[in-house]
C-alpha cells in the first residue's frame, strides 16, 4: 500500500471514528451547548447592563471600547454555539472561520 492510501484510510478512519462519537453523545453535547449558550447570553446581557448604566464612569478611558469588543466575541460564541447544536457547523464553519472566530478572541482578549 502507498503512503497516499494509507493517509487516505486512516483519514477516512478517523471520520467514522468522530461521527460515531458525535452520534454517541449527541444528547450530552447538545446540552453543554444549551447551557453554554444560556450563560453566554446572560454575559451580553451584563455587558450591556455595565455599558448603559453609568456612561460618564466609562469616558476617558478604554474601558468602553474593551466593553464592546467583549460584547462582540459573546455573540461570536453564540453563533458558534448555535451552529453546532444544529448542525451547521458542518456546512459553514469551515476551518478559515474556525481560526478567524479563534484570532478574534485571543485578539480581545490581549486587549483587555
Amino acid at each position: 500500500m502507498s503512503e497516499d492510501k494509507k493517509e487516505k484510510r486512516y483519514q477516512e478512519k478517523f471520520k467514522l471514528k468522530q461521527l460515531e462519537m458525535k452520534e454517541q453523545n449527541k444528547k450530552t453535547l447538545c446540552i453543554v451547548n444549551l447551557v453554554s449558550t444560556v450563560i453566554t447570553v446572560a454575559l451580553v446581557i451584563g455587558t450591556l447592563v455595565v455599558l448603559n448604566k453609568e456612561p460618564q464612569v466609562c469616558e476617558g478611558y478604554q474601558l468602553k471600547v474593551s466593553l464592546w469588543l467583549m460584547l462582540g466575541m459573546h455573540a461570536t460564541n453564540i453563533l458558534e454555539q448555535v451552529c453546532s447544536m444544529t448542525g451547521l457547523d458542518r456546512i459553514c464553519c469551515g476551518c478559515i472561520c474556525i481560526l478567524a472566530f479563534f484570532v478574534y478572541e485571543v485578539a480581545v482578549l490581549v486587549y483587555m
